[in-house]
């Protein structure tokens, strides 16, 4: 049985306080704590579960890895790059804006401190970190990347992955023997050598001019180096090992040379219309093939990574060959050509201008682009492809090289000019990325601004000063540099500080487990049910919700309530204006309203509280213990109802009188509560009004009452809280509410601003004529600025007992209108009314008139009337006390 707010009770009595400790029942309850969900109870409080195992505090998620590494031996020093865009996508939610606050942990709880975010774009959801464990052990690795820190940032130091205590190999420098090199240090001081020359020191001041061999490099650090020699360029990394390339051949004889790092590669050469020529490339150990191609694309395969470089036997088009991939970004430092693996694949060439272009590519030729240009003027591009590709750009004619577009994941931030050179281009993955070069001590020299067009553009950076053997380029996002060397002429790459690194095959590999990320708290939702609070009291008033330490709501964490006056059977929360049946768990109170709405409750014998828990994962809220404080007094034995009537007509008010009794049935004349009211019927619980009795007086009570629906065998049912009574059976007749009548108030005038004289006054009625009790009429203004005494332009009146509804109304300056109207009634009432700044002495005299009239046409449509809801807030938050 559903009963209702009781706003006035007798405040005789006393008062008293119950405790729920979230430990175990106390005394007056009944029932035990009961956790549904991700909850658990522990030191006299209730919290989300915590996941085992986490091993950083203060994070609020994580990702497990898998790193396999089936190379066959254990990996020391060896740098990972885990693809950030492989991860599930909340990475990008839920960790820092910037990704700085990226950790990265073993199985046993041991931090791998040797990290360096190299990029992270959360609107892109794509970035990369590397990491570097001392010692990778052959198998498989489970591995934690730890994320949602606000407060932490630390996007690490690529100086901690890519210096190594001893030298290692990481690259293949494939001129001949005696050709002159420029080496400087992207670290501090490198120890370095190449093939069987002798091992140098180089500062980070150096530009060292070295005669060197054909062969291996090997450094303890990343270096950037060129040759001073036709046909040249950078020393091929092994951080360019693949095993499929695509490229045109565009001109002139075609030689190739390639290096093998991790054993004896079978390699094949072919072009569209089949293969050209078949080897084996020896374990370290290089090899110079002389493999023409006719005027149209090759395809190099191999079962092994290999590095490769091209040059012609006209000594044209010098240049290391990078692996085919779907997307390429690149510049215009001449023509633009492409090579495509599979027939009619699709190109889509996006400029750093704003403007795109569409291309078909075959595997039997290759395709020019447009917007070719000289001396650093031409754009940048970004190629996306429905098929492996590869594109080199010519030189602008002042020398005779080519160099090759990029893959995403070599493209870098980081890089150091080894030769004067005349103009560095720049295609930048991102909008308005930022450059600037600087001097050998680190003095910025000119910095300039990307264009700033959106993906999936490049974006176009150029220098032409500043140039300087030695001078740094520090971008603050992922570039492809290109630079013209100033004494050849020839356009040439530029190693990174990622480029040096040592090789395996199998490279290591980072799978995820799992689709989702892992919080560090169970996001829930989790519900604690507690014991049942009997009150062996007469209640006469819920007072005061308490909450106690160690109670603690952190950001991104919520604790609401639902209640319980029958032992859990139904749910109540507060909607802003009565405690009402919930339809969910999203239908609770925070601990702000429910202290506010405490007191409302209706005064019932018991007490449950369903507490419910929430979390976004990175930490948890703390339920301590409550406190609850209710008024009671010494109540009636009984209460006595006189005999209803029946039947009864629907809407139509009739007297019911109640009486509070003792044993011997003498009238409690002390007894002053107000009884809470319900009603059951054979077919329905009908509606009705009101659903709560006046206070009594000498233990005596008769109030007008109404019922709203028909129905059957209806019983009246009335309780303080602790004693309950209920009346005869009977029945309501079906009496439709059909029209609704002006009674008084139209035609007034009055100061702008303050009540009309007379209130508007309509009547509502049923079909035999009578006034409707307790039915809403809506008021609405619908001209002028006036507002009904709630200060609003729309004001639902319930009817008294005699169907009147009656409402003041303050008018604004000139004519108003309003319409009185009822929810399934046709019919509506017009008030015609007038405000004045101040009133006509004239007005109203003898021989004055106040005249009205209505346009001719359709009337109004009905609207329905709505019900208002007040709402209080709450400016204050939750209290939290100590537990004394």
């Amino acid at each position: 049985m559903p009963f209702f707010l009781i706003f006035t009770l007798s405040l005789l009595g006393a008062t008293d306080t119950a405790w729920f400790d979230f430990a175990a029942p106390r005394e007056n309850q009944t029932g035990q704590y009961s956790v549904v969900g991700d909850g658990v109870l522990e030191g006299y409080s209730a919290h989300l579960i915590e996941v085992s195992d986490w091993y950083a505090p203060g994070w609020s998620n994580r990702i497990q890895l898998v790193l396999s590494n089936q190379s066959g031996q254990t990996l020391n020093q060896y740098p990972v790059m885990l693809d950030l865009s492989t991860l599930p996508g909340e990475l990008f939610d839920l960790a820092h804006v910037s990704g700085r606050d990226l950790r990265l942990f073993m199985d046993d709880g041991t931090e791998i401190t040797g990290t360096w975010l190299e990029y992270f774009n959360f609107i892109a959801l794509e970035g990369s970190l590397w990491f570097r464990m001392e010692s990778m052990p052959q198998g498989t690795t489970t591995l934690h990347l730890y994320f949602g820190n606000p407060d932490f940032e630390n996007s690490g130091s690529w100086e901690e992955i890519f210096n190594f205590t001893q030298p290692v190999e990481g690259a293949y420098w494939f001129y001949p023997d005696n050709a002159q090199a420029r080496v400087t240090s992207l670290t501090g001081d490198i120890e370095f050598s190449v093939g069987d020359g002798t091992p140098v020191s180089i500062g980070p001041a150096d530009v060292a001019a070295l005669t060197t061999p054909r062969g291996v490099i090997r450094s303890t650090g990343p270096y950037s180096m060129q040759a001073l020699e036709d046909c040249s360029d950078i020393p091929v990394p092994y951080s360019m090992a693949g095993t499929l390339f695509v490229y045109p051949a565009q001109r002139s004889t075609d030689i190739f040379h390639f290096y093998s790092p991790t054993g004896a590669a079978s390699v094949t050469i072919s072009d569209g219309s089949g293969v050209l020529t078949s080897f084996s490339v020896t374990d370290a150990t290089s090899l110079e093939v002389n493999q023409d191609v006719a005027g149209v694309s090759y395809f190099i395969t191999s079962d092994l990574p290999i590095i490769a470089y091209h040059r012609t036997l006209e000594a044209n088009d010098g240049h290391p060959l990078l692996p085919a991939a779907n997307e390429l970004w690149g510049a215009a430092t001449g023509t633009i050509y492409v090579a495509a693996l599979n027939d009619n694949t699709s190109i889509t060439a996006s400029w750093s201008d704003g403007t795109q272009t569409f291309h078909t590519a075959h595997s039997t030729g290759y395709i020019a682009l447009p917007n070719a240009g000289s001396t650093g003027s031409g754009p940048a591009v970004h190629l996306e492809a429905d098929g492996p590709i590869g594109a080199i750009a010519n030189g602008d004619g002042t020398g005779g090289e080519a160099i090759a577009f990029y893959p995403r994941e070599f493209m870098a931030s980081r890089f150091r000019i080894p030769m004067n050179a005349n103009y560095l281009l720049i295609a930048a993955k991102d909008a308005s990325t930022h450059c600037s070069i600087e001097s050998i001590d680190g003095t910025p020299l000119i910095s300039s601004m990307s264009t700033s067009y959106a993906p999936p553009h490049a974006n176009r950076i150029f220098f032409n000063t500043s140039l300087s053997a030695g001078n740094y380029l520090i971008c603050d996002g992922p570039v492809a540099p290109y630079i013209e060397e100033a004494s050849l002429g020839d356009e040439r790459h530029l190693l990174s500080i990622k480029d040096h690194r040592p090789l395996v095959s199998p490279t290591p590999e980072l799978s995820v487990i799992g689709q989702l990320t892992i919080s560090h708290y169970k996001e829930g939702p989790a519900t604690v049910v507690t014991p049942t609070l009997t009150v062996p009291q007469m209640i006469t008033s819920w007072e005061e919700i308490l909450f106690y330490e160690p109670t603690s709501i952190p950001e991104g964490t919520a604790i609401t309530y639902q209640v319980s006056q029958d032992g859990g059977s139904t749910w109540l929360y507060f909607d802003g204006s009565d405690f009402v049946p919930v339809g969910s768990l999203f239908d609770a109170n925070t601990p702000a309203w429910l202290a506010y709405a405490f007191p409302l409750l209706a005064p019932l014998p018991t007490l449950t509280f369903k507490v419910i828990m929430t979390s976004e994962g990175g930490s948890t809220p703390v339920q301590g213990p409550i406190t609850v404080s209710y008024n009671y007094e010494e109540g009636a034995d009984h209460f006595f109802i006189e005999t209803i009537p029946s039947p009864q007509d629907q809407g139509q008010v009739f007297t019911v009188t109640i009486e509070a009794r003792d044993p011997s049935e003498r009238r409690l004349e002390g007894y002053t509560s107000a009884l809470g009211i319900s009603l059951t019927g054979t077919a329905q619980n009908p509606r009705f009004s009101p659903h709560i009795t006046p206070p009594m007086v000498a233990g005596r009570v008769s109030f007008a009452f109404s019922v709203l629906d028909p129905a059957e065998q209806i019983t009246m049912f009335i309780t303080d809280g602790r004693t309950t009574a209920q009346s005869n059976p009977f029945d309501v007749n079906r009496l439709d509410t059909t029209d609704l009548k002006y009674i008084a108030g139209d035609g007034q005038w009055g100061l702008v601003g303050e009540p009309l004289e007379n209130p508007l006054v309509v009547r509502v009625l049923n079909s035999q004529g009578s006034g409707v009790a307790f039915q809403y009429v809506s008021f609405e203004v619908t001209q002028g600025d006036g507002t009904m005494e709630n200060g609003l332009t729309t004001m639902n009146v319930e009817t008294d007992a005699y169907g009147f509804a009656t409402v003041d109304f303050l008018p604004g300056e000139g004519i108003n209108m309003v319409r009185a109207s009822v929810e399934g009634i046709t019919a509506t009432v017009p008030f015609i009314l007038r405000g004045d700044l101040d009133i006509d002495p004239l007005m109203g005299a003898e021989g004055s008139n106040l005249c009205s009239a209505t346009a001719g046409g359709k009337s109004p449509s009905p609207i329905s009337s709505l019900m208002l809801l007040f709402v209080i807030m709450l400016a204050t938050g939750l209290s939290v006390r100590r537990r004394k």
